[in-house]
């Protein structure tokens, strides 16, 4: 019925089933007792730019998005910070976060307000690197260290089978949604 994944994720609606599977369209639907742990992403396998999930690749992709994500937007904020941190320092002259830009770049220019940029760089991207870099690995290496078990479906199943005193069926979108919320702390990996 719907002409790709993408569009079936979007129509998909995770408080009302939160244990569903992604098919391509045109695959005939199943429905099996046991879930296998299914994975999905917006981009195919047979794209081009796509690379294997668990590759250097992909690892590679993750880390250089921590580069962009992290590096960028914290030198972006390098001016309020250097204003913020003199307004810190010395509030006699830096009255305000507005005053203080006015007497920072009367005093240093525009370019004063970059004071400090190239360390914060460099630091926020190597923090982003390993931060978006090594959360894949270890997600992925503890993940098949834990095995189905630990995942969020299974977790969501075992907490409606032996916490909630009602089906899942009787429960208000307001109750499915702390289970959901439970569920995510005890047993998704990707947290």
């Amino acid at each position: 019925m719907y002409p790709t994944t993408l569009t079936q994720l979007a129509r998909a609606n995770p408080f009302s089933a939160p244990l569903f599977t992604l098919q391509k369209a045109g695959e005939p639907e199943t429905h099996s007792p046991v879930q296998k742990r299914r994975l999905a992403a917006a981009a195919t396998a047979e794209s081009a730019d796509s690379c294997e999930f668990g590759s250097g690749k992909y690892y590679a992709l993750c880390g250089f998005g921590g580069i962009l994500s992290c590096g960028i937007t914290h030198t972006a904020v390098v001016p309020l910070d250097l204003v913020k941190c003199r307004l810190q320092v010395d509030p006699a002259k830096y009255k305000s976060i507005f005053n203080g830009f006015s007497i920072t770049i009367r005093e240093d220019g525009v370019r004063g307000l970059a004071k400090g940029w190239a360390p914060t760089f460099i630091g926020y991207s190597m923090q982003g690197l390993c931060k978006f870099g090594f959360y894949e690995v270890f997600k992925i290496m503890y993940g098949d260290l834990l095995g189905e078990f630990a995942c969020f479906e299974r977790t969501v199943e075992l907490l409606y089978k032996y916490v909630v005193p009602k089906p899942r069926s009787e429960c208000s979108k307001s109750e499915q949604l702390v289970v959901t919320f439970v569920a995510g702390y005890i047993g998704e990996p990707d947290l």
